[in-house]
């Protein structure tokens, strides 16, 4: 496309271009000319440039609630493991798969259990914020509600303090992103690269990543937010679980045992 451009009174020719979605717009250029203000003169330069542009979207307020986890000790819910700080490092209780050279040796036989060391690669998160990226079909719409939700969840969340993961599948790598979150500088950095992810229609969702690379999901509380309803929760049984989904979308294909909802841009609420 050919855009036409006044240079300003610093020799700048500036462009404003508008988009209606979120996400990364990549802007090529291959070519300027040059004229005069009476089109008298001309001349063209051969050029290639190319920049990648963040379109943020415009988020909203989100007013959070906590709820009380069930069986909310030592365990979470569903027999979900919780991590506790002793003898300044992180312990839980083992689970079959985890190394033996993470066994804490003193300190099973001091408790008469078996404890291991967490991996301190691996923070814990009690929150986690997933986004589907994975379609039926096109909708752009959809997607862009989704991530919407999710940002402004985020946000309000680190605006609160409440450290916690958002964790969304990368096609390129064929795994699973995660950035954790625990103030507003880590929101943006978190924003720029969900942002630059892509969404593919029969794509793999983030709930079969989530099952195979469980290691990287420690959260007992997680929200879903996905720009359609037949999503596969069955990986993230066993924890409090929330579905967000577009306004208008009632009917619904996912696994029971969960909550369901919409966050309106308007009132929004949202309950872990």
């Amino acid at each position: 496309a050919a855009l036409e451009a006044p240079v300003n009174s610093q020799g700048e020719a500036v462009i404003t271009l508008t988009s209606e979605r979120c996400g990364t717009c990549v802007l090529t250029l291959t070519g300027v000319e040059l004229t005069d203000w009476f089109g008298l003169w001309r001349t063209e330069a051969a050029l290639q440039a190319e920049a990648a542009v963040l379109v943020t979207p415009e988020l909203y307020p989100v007013s959070l609630t906590l709820d009380p986890l069930p069986d909310a000790g030592e365990d979470g819910p569903g027999g979900q493991k919780r991590f506790w700080e002793m003898g300044g490092g992180e312990i839980r209780p083992y689970v079959p798969g985890d190394p033996v050279r993470r066994m804490h040796w003193k300190l099973s036989a001091k408790m008469d259990r078996p404890l291991v060391r967490e991996s301190p690669a691996q923070p814990y998160s009690d929150i986690a914020l997933l986004l589907e990226t994975a379609l039926e079909k096109e909708d752009a719409e959809a997607v862009d509600q989704a991530v919407c939700a999710l940002l402004s969840a985020s946000f309000a969340l680190a605006d609160r303090g409440e450290e916690h993961a958002v964790l969304w599948p990368d096609d390129r790598e064929m795994s699973l992103m995660r950035c954790d979150v625990r103030n507003e500088a880590d929101f943006y950095r978190m924003r720029a690269l969900l942002l630059s992810a892509s969404t593919k229609v029969g794509g793999e969702s983030v709930g079969a990543l989530t099952d195979r690379e469980d290691a990287r999901l420690d959260a007992s509380r997680v929200v879903l937010f996905s720009p359609h309803p037949h999503v596969s929760t069955a990986a993230l049984s066993g924890r409090a679980l929330t579905l967000v989904l577009p306004e208008g979308m009632t009917d619904y294909g996912a696994d029971g045992g969960l909550r369901i909802c919409s966050l309106p841009r308007e009132g929004a609420w949202l309950a872990l």
